[in-house]
Parts: C-alpha cells; sequence; structure tokens
C-alpha cells in the first residue's frame, strides 16, 4: 500500500506497530546469528592458540631437554629455535591448506559425474558416421523433401509415440511448418532423430541410402 492511501485510511500507527513487529522478528534472528557466528569464531581462535601455545612450548621443551648439563647437543637429532619454528609452520599451514582442499572435493565429485556422460558417448558411438564414404550422391538436387508416415520417440520418454504425419516440400515452393508442430517437424526435417517408423525422401530417394557428408554439405 502506498503513503497516499495510508494517508488517506489514517492508518500510520498501524502500519508501524506491524513494522515494528517484523523489527523485533528481524532483531531476535539477527542476535542469534551473531552469538553463533561469534562462538564458532571463538572457538576456532582458541584452538589455533592453544596449538601455537602447545607447539611452542613443546618445543621450547626440547631445545631445553638438549643443552642439560651445559652441553649442545650435536647433530641431525638436535633441537634448536630455527628447527622448531620450521616444523611448527609447516604442520600450521600444511593443516590450513587441507582445510582449504574441502571444497574442491565437490568439484571432484562433478567432474566424476561429468566423466560418466563423457565416456559413456565414447564407448557407444554415434549411428550416423558423418565422414562415411557409403551411400548414393545425387548428380543433381531438385529440392523435393517428402515425410511420409513419420513416427518417433523422444530420448527422455522412449515408451511415447510421437504424432504421425506426412510432408511434402516441392521444389520452387516456399512451405513453411507452422503451428503447435513447427518445432516438431522442422527437427524431424532437418536432423537424424530416434525414428520408430519413417520414410524421409530427398527427390525420391531415401535419405538413409543417400551419403550423409554429402548430404549435410547441401545447406
Amino acid at each position: 500500500m502506498s503513503g497516499q492511501y495510508t494517508l488517506s485510511l489514517n492508518a500510520i500507527s498501524q502500519f508501524v506497530g506491524k513494522y515494528n513487529e517484523a523489527l523485533v522478528m528481524a532483531t531476535n534472528a539477527g542476535i542469534k546469528k551473531g552469538l553463533t557466528v561469534g562462538l564458532g569464531t571463538g572457538i576456532m581462535y582458541f584452538v589455533v592458540f592453544c596449538t601455537y601455545v602447545c607447539g611452542m612450548f613443546y618445543g621450547a621443551v626440547r631445545v631445553a631437554y638438549d643443552r642439560l648439563d651445559g652441553h649442545s647437543c650435536e647433530g641431525s637429532g638436535c633441537y634448536d629455535g630455527g628447527r622448531v619454528i620450521v616444523v611448527f609452520f609447516s604442520i600450521i599451514n600444511g593443516a590450513m591448506v587441507l582445510g582449504r582442499a574441502g571444497p574442491s572435493v565437490e568439484a571432484i565429485s562433478s567432474a566424476k559425474a561429468a566423466a560418466f556422460d563423457v565416456f559413456y558417448a565414447i564407448k557407444n558411438p554415434s549411428q550416423i558416421n558423418p565422414l562415411s564414404t557409403k551411400g548414393k550422391v545425387l548428380d543433381r538436387v531438385h529440392g523435393r523433401i517428402q515425410l511420409t508416415d513419420v513416427t518417433f520417440v523422444y530420448p527422455t520418454r522412449p515408451d511415447v509415440q510421437v504424432l504421425t504425419i506426412f510432408f511434402d516440400n516441392r521444389s520452387r515452393r516456399d512451405n513453411s511448418p507452422c503451428g503447435s508442430q513447427r518445432k516438431w517437424k522442422e527437427h524431424t526435417s532437418f536432423s537424424f532423430g530416434k525414428i520408430l517408423r519413417s520414410n524421409k525422401s530427398l527427390d525420391g530417394e531415401d535419405l538413409r541410402e543417400l551419403n550423409v557428408r554429402w548430404l549435410r554439405q547441401l545447406s
């Protein structure tokens, strides 16, 4: 409702009350969100700082242990400040990288799902070979296209047969498929779908008997 109607009906106080009620709900939700986010962030940094404390304390103990009785430890098995820092930050950075790698697992799963369709298409080659040299090649094309008793199914609904239609496009005539079946006719005319029963011909020659590569070059 606009401000003009609100003023004309003298309903300002009612709308202000409803707005305040909505603000109370939003405020409570914001407070709960802030507490949850703050608690989660606090726990995370508490664990991080405890890790720092434990790591530094353990490193200091190892360094002090190698220098008991005033003797300096020598060799690769000895600890000093530099080695403690290197080991400590290597572990911390490695843990952080592993945590950041978590979202990438979803991408790997998506890639595996997409690869299934790709390998399925590779292992099941198309029934139509566009590079085949088999089939007839007409010396002259007049352009008469006939579709007789065409019945096909959609890949997603293989049990449902779609229509039976006849279409004759003579040479030097303009025919425009229209109506609710326009897209279906265009798909059937210019592509090789999953045809159950049909007789598609060009100048009286069955399209299945013609060379596919030559036929596609006509357009």
